[in-house]
């Protein structure tokens, strides 16, 4: 039952806040960014008319596929340079490349609400912290980060999702760290290759998932190799910290103060317990705002506040997206998106993309392309993915008009037809969860 809001409860002290966030950043992109005054103008809405969150329904949706139709000076706010910003290009797990930019104090904001998760699992001043991502090739500690490590007040390792399991494995040995986090499949993956002396020696207090789906069977290996709960976190580049686990009651906190977080069902907003596509606001990024972004993940609306006390509003699971990885016939275990990345570098003629392993030794790269790429560019482009294979595993390249959707009405953009793995398995519970109505809480 949900809980009835009384004047001046914390909760309506959270609602008054969204909306006073709202009211600025409607303003700002109508003023500033030219996407936003011509969504508006075509709807024939005055952004002064949208006063609280009870008038977000009259804002058009926005999604990905808007966003990138248009030049990206229309996205932004007038006289920013977008040089000067903090760019996050992604191949992204619908398999459609998009430029995010943020300036410097936007993302520090989006780190310092993530940093409230991890405090709420029980993050200590000195732990030993190892985070498992994708290689950035540009990326350098800031000052901030160099200075707190070399004094011991803080400790990080930031691991490449795209190294062999015994490799990271024996990086984690060495550096004991107290928080371990990663995509779920990557954190499924370590379990399974560990050994005795690794589990002995990898004893994370807690660890942190994100990025991918943690199904039910993930999280019971994960937990078994290395003795500690693992806890979800949801969130995108787009939106920042959407929501993250409570340790209490398993469901999902919203992060109110950063987004607000409508689930949408058949036009409707979701009742507690439905299931409906997640459209968020950002209350904080000015710089490039994403207002009622249709995110592509489907959620399960929770509460309207959590029964552990906490007033935000919930979430009761997510459904996101899935990797396979690809097992290659040297026994090597490859992400997807080592493929992702030469896209995004040299694939610029790529709308959306979808990776397919038929057998052991062969991967098709399907592409809806803007315009056929020259026989250069196309050269260029699969002998960049063949070394980037290794021997013995054929590569093509595929065009085709369109990539469907999946069986459940998801995109993915990885597809292992060798050893689909843990996801058959996981994506069978979790759907079983949801329709009987169960918690699944997963992410």
């Amino acid at each position: 039952m949900n809980r009835v809001l009384r004047p001046g409860s914390a909760r309506e002290q959270i609602l008054a806040f969204q909306s006073r966030a709202l009211r600025r950043i409607v303003a700002h992109a109508y003023e500033n960014v030219p996407y936003y005054r011509r969504l508006f103008d075509g709807a024939g809405l005055d952004p002064r008319s949208v006063r609280t969150i009870a008038d977000l329904d009259r804002i058009p949706l926005t999604g990905k596929d808007d966003l990138r139709a248009v030049p990206v000076a229309d996205t932004l706010a007038g006289g920013l340079d977008a040089s000067r910003l903090q760019t996050i290009a992604t191949s992204g797990a619908t398999g459609q490349p998009f430029a995010i930019l943020h300036t410097r104090i936007e993302q520090r904001a989006a780190v310092l609400l993530a940093f409230r998760a991890l405090r709420h699992y029980g993050l200590r001043c000195g732990d030993r912290r190892a985070g498992i991502a994708a290689a950035d090739p540009g990326h350098r500690p800031t000052l901030h980060w160099r200075v707190a490590s070399a004094l011991g007040v803080q400790r990080r390792l930031r691991l490449n999702l795209f190294e062999q399991d015994a490799a990271l494995l024996a990086v984690l040995r060495r550096f004991r760290p107290d928080v371990l986090g990663g995509p779920a499949s990557a954190l499924t993956r370590l379990a399974d290759a560990a050994t005795d002396e690794d589990r002995l020696a990898i004893r994370p207090r807690f660890m942190t998932s994100g990025s991918e789906t943690l199904t039910a069977p993930m999280r019971e290996r994960i937990t078994a190799a290395f003795g500690a709960p693992v806890y979800e976190n949801y969130g995108c580049h787009e939106l920042g910290q959407v929501a993250w686990q409570c340790k209490k009651t398993g469901g999902l906190h919203v992060c109110d103060e950063g987004v607000i977080a409508e689930i949408i069902k058949d036009g409707r907003p979701a009742l507690p317990g439905e299931q409906g596509e997640l459209v968020g606001t950002n209350l904080y990024c000015y710089a490039m705002p994403f207002i009622r972004y249709r995110s592509g993940d489907v959620v399960t609306r929770g509460p309207e506040t959590c029964a552990c006390g906490r007033s935000c509003s919930t979430l009761s699971g997510v459904l996101g997206r899935m990797l396979d990885y690809f097992l290659l016939p040297d026994g090597r275990w490859m992400h997807p998106f080592q493929i992702g990345q030469i896209v995004m570098n040299i694939g610029k003629w790529v709308r959306n993309y979808q990776l397919v392993q038929d057998r052991v030794d062969r991967i098709v790269l399907r592409v809806v392309a803007f315009r056929r790429p020259s026989a250069v560019e196309l050269g260029l482009f699969e002998r960049a993915a063949r070394e980037r294979l290794g021997p013995g595993v054929e590569f093509e390249v595929a065009f085709v008009p369109e990539i469907a959707l999946g069986s459940r009405g998801k995109f993915q953009v990885a597809v292992s037809r060798v050893r689909p793995g843990y996801y058959a398995q996981g994506e069978q519970r979790t759907r079983l969860s949801h329709d009987e109505g169960g918690h699944s809480g997963h992410i």
